[in-house]
């Protein structure tokens, strides 16, 4: 049997406790104490977080790109996930046309009204939407897209890029934004604004982990029209003598 690694164990843990926790309130009194209350949490090893190449990312952008006309929810996943470090669960939350999280393309804003804790009071979130995800999200029709993302849509994705060869693995798009985000741009508030977490979360998990290039080569993932348009205009610069 596969064995849990401490972190998430804890954070399993964690959830259980708070859970029971809650059953025990006097309001309540579902249960007169928790059952679990005398387990202790793992001690927790420092390790690298996981997160995507630069090349493994825009290898995975092509492939749900090329799939847009079939599985278009492929890539409105991937650019609220991948691109702009949305959680899976809101996304899943956008895709509810009663929902009110909403992603406002004329307005370049993404408004996060159920993030995670929202149960227990936190607040949303809005957030610009960074320049990559916009050109991607104005490369088709992405809020038709999103409508059609439901619970199944994760499960397929990782399936269609594991069989094309991506190792995908658990939270990669959310962990490489803020990876390459920090990276690229040197500003941890503005992160923690768009992903909804804390410095403390920020600072344990994501600084220092890849080189500034590498996040502004993240960023520059753009849609294959866009390409197009920007190889034109260095052509064209080139010559009129001019540098671009």
């Amino acid at each position: 049997e596969k064995k849990l690694k401490p972190k998430t164990y804890n954070s399993h843990l964690l959830y259980l406790n708070t859970f029971f926790n809650w059953c025990c309130k006097d309001e309540r009194a579902y249960l007169a104490k928790n059952p679990i209350k005398s387990l202790e949490y793992l001690p927790e090893p420092w390790e690298e977080p996981e997160y995507m190449k630069v090349a493994d990312a825009e290898r995975i952008m092509r492939l749900v790109e090329g799939r847009k006309e079939d599985r278009p929810d492929f890539l409105a996943y991937e650019i609220m996930n991948l691109l702009c470090g949305a959680r899976d669960a809101e996304v899943l939350r956008m895709a509810d046309k009663n929902s009110d999280n909403r992603v406002n393309i004329e307005d370049e804003t993404v408004r996060i009204a159920k993030g995670k804790g929202f149960q227990l009071g936190r607040r949303p979130r809005a957030f610009h939407i960074p320049e990559t995800a916009l050109a991607w999200m104005k490369s088709f029709d992405f809020q038709a897209a999103l409508r059609k993302i439901t619970a199944d849509t994760k499960k397929d994705l990782y399936k269609f890029a594991r069989s094309n060869g991506v190792q995908v693995f658990h939270n990669y798009g959310r962990h490489t934004f803020i990876t390459y985000h920090v990276a690229a741009y040197g500003d941890p508030a503005k992160t923690q604004a768009i992903v909804g977490t804390s410095e403390k979360m920020r600072a344990e998990n994501y600084c220092g982990l890849a080189s500034k290039l590498d996040g502004e080569a993240f960023f520059a993932i753009m849609p294959k029209e866009n390409r197009v348009i920007n190889d034109a205009a260095q052509d064209g610069s080139r010559l009129c003598g001019l540098e671009y």
